[in-house]
């Protein structure tokens, strides 16, 4: 139960400077191991949109990494 109240805190601190909807992937992905199609239902998009979600996202967390604030 340690772990994954840990594990929430450390998502959580990921989300800072995610737009909206890169937050709602994050969260949806890897808190309630939504996938793609699932999200898309969820916010009523395409699975298209969550996948640009999902690059964006990513590309700002490498960044985040490599050139920490």
């Amino acid at each position: 139960m340690y772990e994954e109240a840990f594990a929430i805190d450390d998502i959580l601190t990921y989300t800072e400077g995610l737009t909206l909807n890169q937050q709602r992937w994050l969260l949806q992905t890897y808190l309630e191991n939504k996938t793609v199609t699932e999200i898309a239902e969820i916010y009523q998009v395409t699975a298209a949109a969550v996948k640009s979600w999902r690059k964006s996202a990513l590309n700002k967390l490498r960044k985040q990494l490599i050139f920490p604030l």
